[in-house]
């Protein structure tokens, strides 16, 4: 396999947990990879569980939101670890905020996309 290669020693790092859920109303999962479950922690704030823990907290996440307004600007922003005034990551899951940026309010998305490697 050719992708993403740099010779016969490069390592790869697969998506290790995945998911795609609707933040706003009752939370639910579209669809998700290695993930347990999502915690409801207040407005814009959830809890994603992973069900296969990571080894370390060295690792990166990456996601995205759609704010789901009628214009739906990109005006949004998604944190991922650092929720609660700490820089602590988990290893057996990891916290998101969701804050509309123009005044920084607490938002709950239409849908929220988020994935992790190492």
């Amino acid at each position: 396999m050719a992708l993403f290669e740099n010779g016969p020693s490069a390592q790869r790092h697969p998506i290790i947990h995945w998911i795609c859920f609707r933040g706003s109303g009752a939370v639910t999962v579209f669809a998700s990879g290695n993930i347990t479950s999502i915690n409801d922690l207040g407005t814009g704030h959830y809890r994603i569980n992973y069900s296969v823990s990571m080894p370390d907290t060295s690792y990166a996440i990456s996601g995205n939101t759609l704010k789901g307004d009628t214009n739906n600007d990109g005006n949004q922003s998604v944190q991922f670890g650092g929720c609660n005034a700490s820089s602590d990551i988990g290893t057996g899951s990891i916290e998101a905020r969701c804050r509309v940026m123009s005044n920084n309010g607490a938002n709950d998305p239409n849908v929220i996309m988020a994935m992790t490697t190492r």
